[in-house]
């Protein structure tokens, strides 16, 4: 897409005019179950608890993104706000009180990378990664380490494991909610597309 501030750009330029319409696509952070810190499901906790999503849509990518709250985007059958109703409003002492459950302190801090391919999602990536960094740290009890990859070496490596936090994207084959459910969950999940499978 065209980054938000080429879009405020084009927007003041004479005999121009920006349309912003929605286009289904998801960003979204994976979360490493297997590898220290994020294997704790209390340290899983704080992240979602942390994580303020309309925050990094107004401060970075300039409002044009609309907050997902359930795997399927909003407009669609079945998009829902479950995200919200679990979770709620973001709470960072709620966050903290769930990493110093976990045995974090400002002394010894959860260590965590979360990893990103700059160019692959457009020019507000970086940004936003770094706000997620920020809201992270602000709890005092996160060390966040941030790595940039190029597609081709950060694809491999996130299907290793080897980050505790992938930034990831998902735009439909053909929009339709199966599209957004079968890839994740059917045919063992993220590289199954559930085409073996019938169509509902």
């Amino acid at each position: 897409g065209v980054g938000s501030e080429a879009v405020a750009t084009l927007a003041e330029a004479e005999g121009v005019n920006v349309e912003v319409v929605p286009n289904g696509t998801l960003h979204f952070l994976a979360v490493n179950h297997r590898l220290p810190p994020t294997d704790d499901p209390l340290v899983r906790q704080a992240l979602a608890e942390l994580m303020d999503r309309q925050a990094i849509s107004d401060h970075v990518l300039g409002g044009a993104f609309v907050p997902a709250l359930s795997p399927v985007p909003p407009g669609y059958v079945g998009s829902s706000d479950s995200f919200s109703q679990t979770y709620g409003d973001p709470d960072p002492i709620r966050a903290i009180d769930l990493l110093t459950e976990a045995g974090y302190s400002e002394t010894d801090r959860a260590e965590i990378e979360l990893a990103f391919p700059p160019e692959r999602f457009g020019p507000g990536t970086g940004p936003a990664m770094e706000e997620v960094e920020l809201q992270m740290e602000a709890t005092g009890l996160i060390e966040v380490t941030l790595t940039a990859q190029p597609w081709n070496t950060y694809v491999g490596d996130v299907i290793e494991g080897a980050y505790n936090l992938s930034y990831l994207g998902w735009l439909h084959d053909y929009p339709d909610t199966y599209n957004y459910l079968a890839p994740f969950v059917l045919d063992g999940g993220v590289g199954g597309s559930g085409d073996n499978l019938e169509h509902p």
